[in-house]
């Protein structure tokens, strides 16, 4: 096992599950303008929809029919997805970083992984 990595905090602590929220959310608020613009250029359609697209994962076609509150579900959703791989990341860093060695490496293989 790797000795601790000053950047990532002990998994038991508050402190770790803050650090997970925080770099979830830096992670994932990027994503918003990005769809919405892409969507937008490519479709010419309400940019919104992004989101309730999202939400139809879980809600279905009642998504597309439904109002603000899919797009704020699909606003949620987006988050919950983002903080999910964050947490993913941050266990297996230690494990992958063993066999890339350079942190470069690592940021390259996992946005080929997840992107």
């Amino acid at each position: 096992m790797l000795k601790s990595d000053p950047l990532v905090p002990e998994r038991s602590t508050k402190k770790f599950w803050i650090s997970i929220f925080k770099a979830g959310l830096l992670v994932g608020t990027p994503g918003y303008p990005c769809s919405i613009v892409h969507y937008y250029i490519s479709t010419h359609k309400n940019p919104l929809n992004v989101f309730k697209y999202i939400a139809s994962g879980v809600f279905g076609k009642k998504a597309f029919t439904s109002g603000s509150s899919m797009i704020t579900w699909g606003v949620v959703f987006h988050c919950i997805i983002a903080i999910a791989f964050t947490l993913l990341f941050f266990f297996v860093y230690p494990e992958v970083i063993k066999f890339l060695k350079s942190k470069i490496l690592l940021g390259i293989f996992m946005a080929f992984l997840f992107g």
